[in-house]
């Protein structure tokens, strides 16, 4: 793929690497065409976020010998979250935009990387690439029950990729410990879209993430962004008050109908009582989630740690 004129703006290229550090060269060999011939600067952090993985490690030397770009890479101390890690390697990036990488799966034809940085420049300052297959199926409820219950009406599915402006990166930078980019860029006021993609023939797109993972990412980011503990709270506390009015309810009716004082009902009391301290451990559960979110935003500390930062070429 050529192309007539190079793109006069310096771009960063974030590539994230956890598990599968072999496949990097052959993405890296499938990006790299693109940038060199459409761009006429651009720099490349890739982010080790693999304690157990070495930066001399990552790529061949016959790669590095025949890359004339400069590789940085940024080893984490220890292995982090999807959000933090990426963090690193934005906040380290210094150009006009930002291609971010979570995924070395690569399901699209590379030419799609300019059809989306194309479209930023059309007055977007993020664009997403989405694929229009069910790769996003297992995260489809998670985005409704986001979605639904978020402060903001925000509509949010899978990403494969995305490109930042600067002006974007600018505006949603926070102190926060916890952040996460694709709700960011929509609270940041600027605009954002998608492009629809169809996964080119042959290729198709693996899981990067274990379900542990991906389960704790869900937790924080419900907490951080939606109101769902405020009315998991409400609704438990709605429900053990109408047990409560009932078994009153029912005492009183008893004591009035049959003309006598209730008789002892140890199963009765113990099932009401078992079940209003389930109630009252289910919404201590839920406060103390809140809790650890307001001991972490208290405590001023980087959200990420790396030990080096090795500059290849």
């Amino acid at each position: 793929m050529s192309f007539q004129t190079k793109e006069k703006n310096f771009v960063s290229v974030i590539v994230h690497v956890k598990d599968h550090p072999k496949e990097l060269e052959s993405f890296m060999n499938l990006v790299n065409p693109i940038f060199s011939e459409g761009f006429e600067s651009f720099e490349y952090i890739i982010v080790n976020n693999n304690p157990k993985h070495n930066a001399a490690d990552l790529f061949s030397e016959r790669f590095l010998k025949e890359t004339a770009q400069v590789i940085k890479v940024i080893n984490l101390s220890w292995t982090h979250n999807i959000e933090d890690a990426m963090r690193s390697g934005i906040e380290l990036a210094i150009g006009d935009f930002v291609f971010e990488f979570d995924t070395l799966n690569v399901d699209y034809d590379p030419s799609l990387i300019m059809k989306v940085y194309q479209r930023s420049l059309e007055g977007f300052d993020a664009v997403a690439a989405v694929s229009d297959t069910k790769v996003n199926r297992n995260s489809k409820p998670f985005y409704r029950i986001l979605n639904r219950l978020s402060e903001r009406e925000i509509k949010l599915s899978t990403e494969t990729f995305r490109v930042v402006s600067r002006r974007m990166l600018n505006r949603s930078s926070s102190k926060e410990t916890f952040r996460y980019r694709k709700i960011n860029y929509h609270y940041s006021g600027l605009k954002t879209t998608t492009l629809t993609y169809s996964p080119a023939k042959g290729m198709t797109r693996k899981e990067d993430f274990r379900l542990g993972d991906r389960i704790s990412l869900a937790g924080n980011v419900l907490v951080y962004y939606s109101n769902i503990g405020t009315r998991i709270s409400l609704w438990l506390s709605l429900i053990f008050f109408m047990l409560s009015m009932a078994v009153i309810g029912y005492t009183l009716f008893s004591y009035v109908i049959k003309g006598a004082a209730i008789q002892p009902g140890w199963t009765t009391t113990m099932l009401f009582v078992s079940i209003s301290f389930c109630g009252v451990f289910a919404i201590l559960a839920v406060l103390s989630k809140y809790m650890e979110v307001l001991l972490r935003e208290a405590q001023i500390k980087k959200p990420y740690s790396f030990k080096s930062i090795d500059r290849l070429s």
